[in-house]
């Protein structure tokens, strides 16, 4: 059909050029019904090529919508889909451990800060309670510098410090 449209224009164009030798020759044919039938082949030729270009796309449509609701591209599409959910629940399942381990190290962390503080406190508390049983046999002075370095230490949560200054206190009996 496209070939028979190709040639109507052919035939549109070269009745055109004769037409219009027509009126430059002065010919006594009538070129008004040259250009009327050069008018109907240019209009029937691109009629039938609106035709079969509206016939091609509907045979691609229909062909389109039979290959779209086959029993293969059916089975396909279902095992993509069946892929797409493994890799979604995945990539969820990946995400809720991060999530799991971020919280259960975050909990982790503050029980190792709670006991930190804990034995920390004790700690000190020990310090505080030998520093003041050595009070009356300490002089003045030096009893004065281990309670400011007792402080300084449980400022700075120093267990160290505090450990060092609990043995030297120690060591002073």
């Amino acid at each position: 059909m496209i070939i028979v449209a190709v040639f109507f224009f052919f035939a549109a164009f070269g009745l055109f050029v004769a037409a219009s030798l027509i009126v430059d020759l002065a010919l006594p044919l009538p070129a008004g019904a040259v250009f009327k039938l050069a008018s109907i082949l240019l209009l029937s030729a691109l009629l039938l090529l609106l035709a079969t270009g509206l016939l091609l796309m509907a045979k691609t449509a229909i062909s389109s919508c039979y290959r779209y609701f086959s029993s293969a591209q059916r089975i396909r599409r279902r095992w993509l889909f069946m892929q797409g959910e493994q890799a979604r629940t995945g990539r969820l399942l990946y995400f809720r451990k991060q999530t799991l381990r971020y919280v259960h190290g975050q909990r982790i962390k503050r029980l190792e800060q709670a006991d930190e503080r804990r034995h920390l406190q004790s700690l000190a508390k020990a310090v505080h309670t030998d520093l003041m049983a050595r009070k009356k046999h300490l002089p003045v002075t030096l009893f004065k510098e281990l309670q400011r370095e007792y402080s300084r230490y449980r400022t700075n949560r120093d267990g160290e410090a505090l450990i060092r200054l609990q043995r030297k206190i120690a060591d002073m009996a």
